[in-house]
């Protein structure tokens, strides 16, 4: 079986946070490892600049995000039992909703 990553899925949005979950990695040799990435853009390449600190399990609680943004994650597994082969998954798009003015 071909080594591929979990699809991710959004558990709650808030105004200023995204709780998200991955599926776990299947096929290869495993162990496993993960890293959340991050960004505003369609379509992005993880990377440095967009890698979330910390962010190294199946779920994610991420936090200081812009009320109303469309962000955009990608989880890239590697299989360290295999030369550590990487594999990215599909990417899930997710919205905070917007902040709730005082009138």
């Amino acid at each position: 079986m071909a080594f591929a990553a979990g699809a991710l899925s959004i558990v709650q949005m808030g105004a200023t946070t995204a709780s998200l979950s991955s599926a776990a990695a299947t096929g290869g040799t495993g162990p496993y490892t993960y890293a959340w990435y991050r960004s505003t853009v369609t379509g992005f390449t993880p990377g440095p600049t967009n890698a979330i600190p910390g962010a190294t399990g199946l779920t994610l609680s991420d936090s200081g995000l812009q009320p109303g943004t469309q962000y955009y994650y990608v989880v890239v597994a590697t299989d360290t039992g295999n030369g550590n082969v990487t594999v990215n998954s599909a990417q899930l798009g997710a919205l905070t909703t917007p902040s709730q003015g005082i009138n």
